[in-house]
């Protein structure tokens, strides 16, 4: 090794660190996921608004079990929409789970959000908004605190612990919404005809 190798110095480059940001509405200033998805039948032909609301109900059983009747608060027909559809509206919550690294998850607290669920022939639109952190309680406190995502999002104090809820949360929410895709659009089970 020679005598320049052995005394020069390597300098370590940091990057800077990328803020997370979640689905963003600017004009209301909400985190917000929504979608409108088509639902087709196998021969590429428009499922009905019942079968859809049906499946929809599969997946709700299917995510909230026994605490469906106490956070469901809107389960009906919408007399409002400009054509017939069913409306779910749900206030609920989950554990916030942070993944330190790809074999660990730490529960930091509960999101608490609003999902509607709006069907019609041939497709269905959700909303998940009014997501809000609830960290657990300190020592002697009843409740913990309570932290909109549009702050999290914004705040300049502690970025990435904020970020690390975002992500958690983003995480969770994706993963609900494909389970309802993915029950939604599946194919009957065709019987054969032994006659």
């Amino acid at each position: 090794m020679t005598y320049l190798a052995r005394h020069t110095k390597c300098k370590i480059i940091r990057k800077p660190y990328v803020r997370f940001i979640p689905p963003y509405d600017s004009v209301r200033e909400l985190v917000l996921y929504k979608a409108v998805v088509e639902v087709k039948d196998r021969d590429g032909y428009e499922v009905e608004i019942d079968t859809i609301n049906f499946r929809a109900h599969q997946w709700l059983e299917e995510e909230y079990g026994k605490e469906l009747k106490k956070v469901i608060l809107i389960d009906d027909v919408n007399e409002n929409a400009g054509e017939f559809e069913y409306k779910v509206k749900i206030h609920a919550t989950f554990p916030c789970m942070i993944a330190p690294n790809e074999f660990t998850q730490i529960e930091n607290g509960q999101v608490e959000y609003d999902l509607e669920i709006r069907v019609r022939d041939g497709r269905y639109r959700y909303t998940v908004k009014n997501l809000v952190h609830v960290a657990p309680p300190r020592p002697g406190e009843k409740d913990g605190e309570r932290t909109y995502f549009e702050y999290l999002m914004k705040t300049e104090d502690d970025v990435r612990e904020g970020d690390k809820i975002l992500i958690a949360a983003d995480k969770k929410i994706n993963s609900m919404m494909s389970d309802l895709q993915r029950i939604c659009q599946t194919n009957p089970v065709e019987e054969e005809d032994d006659w």
